[in-house]
């Protein structure tokens, strides 16, 4: 069974892949002195570049670069033109996956990220439902997840998971929904059944005479 997805592909690719266009890449991808102080502490060409790649992708989009993939060429030669290293070096950074996760940790200390947890979750879940009251659109509520994830300093879960997360929103929202209208259907049926049974009442206490009485003309005496 094909997984179920509630973004469209250009949603998904504004939101999780690394941008390449050359506006992107000044606004994303510049480093900053402190950047290359820390970069430089690695000695080796390719875990400079490897090790700078990943802090740009954990600042954006703000995930983890996962285990064997490559970043756009483009994005591999604005990061290695900073750092004065050749961008074909990465190749040799992706093959390593223990250096890798060495990079990780050091990069969540320096950037003060965490890789998200169960409460990130829930708050996350919590924010979608919120979204998926105000719009059914899918990049709505996904951007809920994403914004809530950033503003708690937590690394961005797999896509797979976020979609998940998204989905259950959507799901819990339209359940509320049919039962906030099955509730109100139940009340209107309920109010008629009683204004039918008192008018029922009605009649009847008039027609044995039970109504209210009409006042008898007084006579007058000449």
């Amino acid at each position: 069974m094909a997984r179920r997805k509630i973004l469209k592909a250009q949603d998904r690719r504004e939101l999780f892949d690394i941008p390449a266009d050359e506006d992107s890449l000044i606004r994303r991808y510049s480093l900053s002195t402190s950047d290359r102080l820390e970069i430089d502490l690695r000695r080796r060409e390719h875990n400079k570049l490897g090790f700078a790649v990943q802090l740009c992708v954990m600042r954006h989009p703000g995930r983890v670069l996962a285990a064997g993939e490559i970043p756009p060429r483009a994005m591999l030669k604005y990061v290695a033109d900073q750092i004065g290293t050749d961008p074909t070096a990465f190749t040799s950074y992706a093959r390593r996956e223990e250096t890798r996760h060495d990079h990780i940790a050091r990069l969540m200390i320096y950037l003060a990220v965490r890789r998200a947890t169960t409460q990130d979750h829930r708050a996350g879940l919590l924010s979608a439902i919120e979204a998926a009251a105000m719009s059914n659109s899918g990049g709505s509520i996904v951007n809920a997840i994403v914004a809530t994830m950033r503003k708690r300093g937590a690394l961005l879960p797999a896509l797979e998971i976020i979609e998940r997360m998204a989905l259950a929103a959507r799901a819990i929202t339209a359940t509320r929904r049919q039962s906030s209208s099955t509730v109100c259907r139940l009340r209107s049926c309920r109010l008629s059944t009683s204004c039918s049974r008192l008018m029922r009442q009605s009649a009847r206490l008039t027609s044995i005479g039970c109504g209210p009485r009409r006042k008898r003309p007084q006579l007058q005496i000449w």
